[in-house]
């Protein structure tokens, strides 16, 4: 049980970091920005979430650590992915 709660929260997270880079100014990856508000709500509704399921396996402030950290390597590494996987677009255009 513990297993599958430690995989929804990370599922959770790393949906929470991808919704909060298109709520971004800076998102390359639709030419129109998603509704900002909404993305945003959503994204702190699932970093909440996240939170909660890893509270019931580890203590909420070790909770708080991992959700955060882990929303840190997403919100470094995503935009990176995408911006390789747009210029591989364009470079067999």
């Amino acid at each position: 049980m513990s297993a599958l709660l430690l995989l929804g929260a990370g599922g959770c997270t790393l949906l929470c970091g991808v919704l909060f880079y298109l709520s971004s100014k800076n998102q390359r990856i639709f030419t129109r920005r998603p509704h900002a508000r909404f993305c945003r709500s959503a994204a702190m509704g699932l970093g909440v979430l996240a939170v909660c399921m890893l509270g019931g396996v580890e203590s909420t402030m070790s909770a708080c650590f991992m959700v955060v950290l882990l929303l840190m390597v997403v919100c470094s590494f995503f935009p990176l992915v995408m911006a390789m996987l747009q210029s591989g677009k364009n470079g067999h255009d």
